[in-house]
């Protein structure tokens, strides 16, 4: 008997959390605690006003290459929807000298609102720029626009 109740509170904790907790197949928008409205999310690639590339990933992650910043590693970050086609997004990036020698970090913090048809988004990033040792020592702030990368026909 104590076996089978054991059993059964095991089995309704399982649910419980399977209920409560985001798993593999919830999206970051969806745990977000926004309700969901069809097509409001960033997963896909996106070109950036300048010279970005950048990956929204359905879970949530993030990856940002460009020219903007020769000298820094790739960017990797998180995404959440925040409100009503709005999503922030914070990412870290490695910073090198022109020897190649790390010479800090730059965090950036991002708010994205997209347009109503769900392929273009505008928004403001703040970063902080870190020395080797942890100290801040810039605080750029500039507008950010984005064009979702749609597959073009081959023919």
């Amino acid at each position: 008997m104590l076996t089978r109740r054991r059993g059964l509170l095991g089995g309704l904790t399982a649910g419980l959390a399977a209920l409560v907790m985001p798993g593999p197949g919830r999206s970051a928008a969806a745990s977000s605690g926004c309700s969901s409205q069809e097509g409001q999310v960033l997963d896909g690639t996106w070109v950036v006003d300048w010279n970005l590339l950048i990956q929204f990933t359905r879970d949530g992650g993030y990856r940002r290459s460009g020219a903007d910043q020769p000298l820094e590693s790739p960017g990797y970050g998180t995404w959440v929807r925040v409100g009503d086609r709005e999503f922030d997004v914070t990412y870290m990036a490695l910073r090198f000298d022109a020897e190649h020698n790390f010479i800090g970090t730059r965090k950036t913090n991002i708010r994205l609102r997209l347009s109503e048809a769900l392929d273009e988004f505008a928004g403001q990033a703040r970063g902080s720029v870190f020395d080797v040792d942890g100290n801040l020592i810039d605080s750029p702030q500039n507008a950010i626009q984005g064009t979702r990368l749609r597959v073009e026909s081959f023919a």
